[in-house]
């Protein structure tokens, strides 16, 4: 969980957080209590409490007001979505200010296989929100390399690396992450 805070902080120090537009600093005015909640709730509660909080709808209006935050204090920006929502957030981020876009899924390829008519386009994509946009997460040499084809400036490598990550477990593969 990156804050516009955390973010900043990170900024100053010459790091760069990226901000999920999915998280919970888009969908309440006041994340902060949000999260005290969550932090205090017992954890056989931890399933449905997140699932409630997520139930809420991502506000528009957040969105950009997380982004100006974080610009105002003269930060680099970078926001993360997955494919499902990338056509909807990523306009409203480059409009705020947003300087990288992530579009962030488990497993990655340049064929998003989608509900709609027509999934996401990630060279349209590059052309629509003229920022860098980063895609990941791939594991494989073609997958990766088809990825960079579409004309993204950056692939995040790795799945399932960590302790705490499911990945593994679900998909039956776990690689590291490479920078």
């Amino acid at each position: 969980v990156a804050s516009p805070p955390f973010a900043i902080s990170l900024g100053q120090m010459g790091g760069l957080a990226v901000l999920n537009l999915e998280g919970i600093y888009t969908r309440y005015d006041d994340p902060e209590a949000v999260i005290q909640h969550i932090i205090e709730a017992p954890q056989e509660q931890a399933t449905s409490l997140l699932q409630k909080v997520y139930s809420t709808p991502i506000q528009d209006n957040l969105v950009g007001k997380r982004i100006e935050e974080i610009k105002k204090a003269g930060i680099t920006c970078a926001v993360s979505t997955t494919p499902a929502n990338t056509k909807h957030l990523s306009p409203i981020a480059v409009e705020a200010g947003a300087d990288i876009l992530v579009v962030q899924s488990t497993v990655t390829t340049a064929r998003h296989i989608s509900k709609s008519e027509l999934g996401l386009n990630l060279s349209e994509l590059c052309q629509q929100v003229r920022t860098p946009v980063v895609v990941g997460n791939t594991v494989t040499y073609s997958a990766t390399l088809e990825l960079m084809e579409t004309g993204i400036q950056g692939v995040l490598v790795g799945v399932g690396p960590g302790a705490i990550c499911t990945t593994r477990e679900v998909e039956g593969i776990g690689v590291p992450q490479v920078t």
